[in-house]
């Protein structure tokens, strides 16, 4: 049988033709699986940044609360006096940020006097000082008492419980963020760790309303003392009709008037990089020394 030269030149031609074609498909194969394997490491990768970024962020939250936190609660949170104009007891006690080694850092404390706000347990009772706290608060207020059916929460994470889930947006709204003051936050207007029984309102950080309202709940007067004290920037000194009345409070369910605070609610906000943490913290002056008596994670 006789070869023409044609044949002779395509089957050469042919054979390149399947040959491109495998490799066309073993590139339609493996390309996937290797991006796949590329995406896989590089999220791997970033997981495992952020995780340890994280991790550095709860460190420096421990060292703020073993550190500067308690410094300043010892030393510096029982000569706060806010200006007469606060709409909260809000305190910016340390705002930082730095960089190093190419990542940037930076932390954020921020407090609120319990001191400073409505009883929880003045509220339930029906108290003048309802009248002091704003009417959304009050409204998310009556729901959480309703679900809790307790006299004193364990803190914001009831202002996030239905009778069926977590409701994490409302949880997480709870908590007053740290560069507002006037804000429909229940952290900032409703003291979840009130001192005393019926709870005690400090005359040098308390929104004025509150303070009218506590005077008003006691059937006193001596406001125009307090307001001269606090246009001044100095701790207001009790009226003794108002330290009298303090020793029968309790009685009529109405709050006791301080001048300083045992109780104080602080946020603190934690930036690693990427990673981005708060937390919510409540300390308790107990026996001449500051302890947290409740904390937990703010969701983001």
């Amino acid at each position: 049988m006789a070869v023409t030269p044609s044949a002779l030149t395509c089957r050469p031609s042919t054979r390149r033709g399947v040959a491109l074609l495998l490799v066309l498909a073993m590139i339609i194969l493996i390309v996937p699986v290797a991006v796949g394997f590329t995406q896989r490491a590089v999220l791997a990768n970033l997981e495992q940044r952020l995780s340890a970024q994280e991790e550095v962020a709860g460190s420096i939250r421990a060292e703020l609360e073993a550190g500067p936190l308690q410094t300043w609660l010892a030393e510096e949170s029982g000569k706060v006096v806010l200006d007469l104009e606060a709409k909260t007891s809000r305190v910016e006690v340390l705002n930082e940020s730095w960089r190093l080694d190419d990542c940037t850092y930076a932390v954020r404390v921020t407090a609120w006097d319990q001191c400073g706000m409505a009883p929880w347990s003045a509220l339930t009772a029906g108290s003048p000082l309802r009248s002091a706290v704003p009417g959304g608060i009050l409204e998310r207020f009556d729901q959480a008492e309703s679900v809790s059916r307790r006299s004193e929460p364990a803190g914001l994470d009831q202002f996030g419980i239905d009778p069926f889930t977590v409701d994490h947006s409302a949880l997480r709204s709870a908590f007053p963020p740290p560069d507002e003051e006037d804000v429909l936050s229940p952290g900032a207007w409703i003291a979840t760790h009130p001192v005393g029984d019926s709870g005690s309102i400090n005359v040098n950080t308390s929104p004025l309303p509150l303070i009218e309202a506590a005077l008003t709940a006691a059937g006193r007067s001596g406001i125009e003392v307090i307001i001269a004290a606090r246009l001044e920037g100095r701790v207001a000194p009790l009226p003794r009709a108002l330290a009298r009345e303090n020793q029968v409070s309790n009685s009529h369910q109405a709050p006791r008037l301080v001048g300083s605070s045992a109780s104080w609610a602080v946020r603190i906000d934690v930036r690693v990089g990427s990673a981005r943490r708060s937390w919510w913290g409540v300390y308790r002056l107990v026996s001449g020394r500051w302890e947290c008596v409740q904390r937990c994670v703010i969701p983001d």
